[in-house]
């Protein structure tokens, strides 16, 4: 739909571009207008909203003649106008705007161009988008806010520059503690694993079957990795020690058979709780978990008829099952895909909520809302002071820094800022006048009373932006 043609459908009225349901996207509109739309974009949220888009209008309004529309004379007058507003020389102003006015209102049927693009600009959950989308949006946000956190802390630990000291103490004296590097990144090993399975029963790839012998298999690569990277006091591994007389493949053949028993008589949360001991504990406690752990095993695979399951290095009373199974649990013996809910629950240790993942999302859009609203009041805040404490400013440079602060400030308003610096001059308690030529200093018989005054306006507009 051309600009003309839209102008006359709305009656001039300053409604929102693409039939005012969605804002418009910076992706929707032609690169080569993009400079003019990041200059309306005032919450450089890359759309511009409605309160933007009425901007628009409102300047439009003021050129278009009784017929709503705009003839060659008035889009140049207009052009001329809004580009020098926005500091833009030469700017095709009618083609943005007709760019702008050609967005069509997105399909409702169809899906949205990102997974992830499920809230429209009022920061309600769209309901033009369909369940299904909507639902798959919140899978793929979940997911990278967990990716997201394993990467900014594995960004933070791999950034520790330790010292020749903190690192000496970081590989020997903090040997037992649960905040020593490397254990903090077994936890971290231990989530990706996590994260990786989620994902996996998001794309429907993974069964109940292959989910539970993947968690088998995670246990038992703790244990004999566990094995074989500590050392005993005396400096050989623990699994040269506990060995014995057992060959290498004899002593891993007892500890997989162990482990293997283990997770065909336990459920999955009970499986889910040992590794989580074994990420968690320090060295000291990881120590007397595998002196149990190697001791049941061992002792297992020499009466198979009882299982004792004691991880915890002696904390409790040992769980004992007689004549155990040594079938996968039939819940787990399916070829079944496994359901993304599920398996969150499993690795994340709660429920996944879909309403929960919408509202932080919501939240999310609106702290943007508040941190561009922040950050355009502290732009100002920080230009006004530059302009107070820049003693080489003259009166008039001063009166032009002012001026030009509030034109770009309120951009998008009919009079181009003025209306409220008004206020500011009339709240300032100076002698200063708004006129149509700018700001009058006449009341004051030198420049410096006139330096004097100008900070004192700029003081009351910064204490008002702060408030």
């Amino acid at each position: 739909m051309g600009f003309n043609d839209f102008w006359i459908s709305n009656n001039g009225k300053k409604e929102q571009l693409n039939n005012g349901k969605h804002g418009v996207r910076k992706e929707q509109v032609d690169k080569k207008f993009h400079n003019l739309f990041d200059a309306y974009d005032t919450n450089q949220d890359g759309t511009l909203e409605d309160g933007e888009l009425q901007g628009l209008f409102t300047g439009l309004s003021k050129f278009a003649g009784s017929d709503k529309t705009l003839d060659s004379v008035e889009n140049k007058q207009v052009s001329s106008l809004f580009a020098n507003q926005v500091g833009i020389k030469d700017a095709d102003f009618m083609g943005f705007v007709k760019s702008l006015s050609d967005v069509n209102a997105p399909d409702e049927n169809k899906p949205v161009n990102t997974e992830n693009e499920f809230v429209s600009q009022n920061n309600k959950v769209s309901q033009t988008v369909p369940a299904e989308q909507r639902e798959k949006a919140c899978k793929e946000t979940v997911i990278g806010i967990i990716d997201d956190n394993i990467s900014d802390a594995e960004q933070i630990l791999r950034s520790q520059d330790l010292g020749a000291i903190s690192g000496f103490y970081d590989d020997s004296k903090n040997e037992y503690d649960k905040l020593k590097t490397s254990n903090v990144q077994k936890v971290l090993d231990y989530q990706k694993a996590g994260e990786i399975q989620i994902i996996n029963a998001k794309e429907g790839n993974l069964t109940k079957r292959a989910y539970y012998e993947e968690n088998k298999q995670r246990l038992k690569d703790m244990i004999l990795t566990r094995l074989t990277v500590l050392k005993t006091p005396t400096s050989i591994s623990f699994l040269d020690q506990y060995r014995g007389k057992y060959s290498y493949e004899q002593f891993e053949k007892i500890i997989s058979n162990y482990i293997e028993t283990i997770c065909n008589n336990i459920e999955m949360d009970k499986l889910k709780d040992m590794q989580k001991q074994f990420v968690t504990f320090s060295t000291l406690e990881e120590i007397g978990a595998l002196d149990n752990f190697v001791n049941n095993a061992i002792n297992f695979s020499k009466n198979p008829n009882e299982l004792i399951i004691d991880t915890m290095g002696g904390e409790g009373k040992p769980q004992k099952i007689k004549n155990p199974s040594g079938m996968i649990p039939s819940y787990w013996d399916s070829a079944e895909p496994i359901t993304f809910e599920e398996v969150y629950k499993i690795e994340r240790g709660t429920e996944y909520s879909q309403y929960k993942v919408e509202q932080y999302v919501l939240a999310q859009k609106q702290m943007e809302t508040v941190a561009n609203a922040y950050n355009k009041k502290q732009q100002f805040v920080d230009f006004a002071k530059n302009v107070t404490n820049d003693k080489s400013l003259s009166v008039d440079a001063k009166t032009q820094k002012i001026l030009e602060l509030y034109s770009e400030f309120y951009a998008i308003s009919e009079d181009n800022g003025l209306g409220e610096l008004k206020k500011i001059v009339d709240s300032s308690n100076t002698q200063i006048k708004l006129t149509n030529d700018g700001i009058d200093l006449s009341a004051y018989p030198n420049d410096q009373m006139k330096q004097a005054a100008l900070n004192k306006l700029l003081t009351t507009a910064i204490a008002q932006k702060e408030k």
